[in-house]
C-alpha cells in the first residue's frame, strides 16, 4: 500500500509542477510602425499583431500612452495559447510636424512598448475634420 501513496503524491507533484509552470507569453511580428509622411487630418491608423506563444491565457490589463493623441483599441477577451490578437493604434493627424510615440502594453506577461513615429504635412486635398475622407 505504501509504494501506492507514494506513487500517487508523485503524480499529483508533478501534475502541480506543470500548472504552475504554465505561462503566457507576447510574441509581436513588430513592435514599431513607420507611417513615413501622412497628410493632415487624414487616417493615421496601424495594427500590431500579437501573438500568445505561451502555454496558458494572455490578459491584457491596460496600457498607457506618452500622448493623449494616440489611441489603442483591443479586445479585453484573454488571447488564447497560439490565437493572435490585434492591436489597433490610431493617432490623431490635426498637428502638422515630426512625431514619434510609445505605447506601453500591459499583460500578465508583462509590459510590451510600442512605438509610431512619422511626420504629418500639408494635405493636398481637403478632408473632412472628423473622418479624415477627402472631400470633393
Amino acid at each position: 500500500m505504501q509504494p501506492i501513496k507514494l506513487i500517487l503524491l508523485q503524480v499529483v507533484l508533478l501534475s502541480l509542477l506543470g500548472f504552475l509552470s504554465a505561462k503566457p507569453k507576447a510574441s509581436f511580428e513588430s513592435k514599431k510602425h513607420d507611417f513615413g509622411q501622412k497628410e493632415f487630418r487624414s487616417l493615421v491608423q496601424h495594427d500590431f499583431v500579437l501573438t500568445n506563444t505561451g502555454n496558458a491565457p494572455l490578459i491584457i490589463t491596460g496600457h498607457y500612452t506618452s500622448c493623449p493623441c494616440s489611441q489603442l483599441f483591443y479586445s479585453k477577451a484573454p488571447v488564447m495559447p497560439g490565437a493572435k490578437a490585434t492591436i489597433t493604434l490610431k493617432y490623431d493627424s490635426t498637428k502638422k510636424g515630426k512625431f514619434y510615440r510609445k505605447i506601453d502594453l500591459l499583460t500578465n506577461a508583462g509590459k510590451h512598448t510600442l512605438i509610431i513615429k512619422g511626420e504629418i504635412i500639408e494635405a493636398k486635398t481637403k478632408r473632412d475634420p472628423i473622418t479624415g475622407e477627402e472631400l470633393n
